[in-house]
């Protein structure tokens, strides 16, 4: 006697797995959109909005001096940035860290940097806090 077996099929996901994963999602994306919102503020020549981009520990380095960043990134005379990559590599709640491969052209010259970003969480919106490293490629 043989007796038929029917496959078993998967257990669905858990809601709150699932609801989760769409939030790490979420946040990946959020913390992305803050890299190319950042250097597509430079590269227009938008410093007042690069600026808002900018985390405690980053302002707390330039002594909170808002307009002496603004005329140092002037003083670069960049005309254009193209986002190569953007990596989110780590999130959790209220701290990420990112990658982004960045070409700036300005007065004569193009140069292309790779720079590792710490990015912390202040209310909803994720702020470019530290730059761990940075070289030029």
């Amino acid at each position: 006697m043989s007796e038929s077996t029917t496959p078993k099929t998967p257990a669905p996901d858990k809601p709150e797995k699932k609801r989760q994963d769409e939030d790490a999602s979420d946040e990946r994306a959020s913390v992305e959109d803050t890299i190319r919102g950042y250097y597509e503020a430079l590269g227009a020549g938008d410093f007042e909005e690069a600026y808002s981009y900018l985390g405690p520990t980053y302002k707390k380095a330039i002594d909170y001096n808002k307009q002496i960043w603004i005329d140092s990134q002037e003083s670069e005379q960049i005309t254009d940035s193209t986002i190569n990559s953007v990596k989110v590599q780590r999130v959790s709640e209220d701290e990420a860290t990112a990658t982004v491969d960045v070409a700036f052209q300005d007065e004569g010259k193009d140069s292309r940097f790779f720079l590792e970003w710490m990015l912390v969480k202040e209310g909803e919106q994720w702020k470019l806090d530290e730059q761990l490293s940075g070289e030029r490629i």
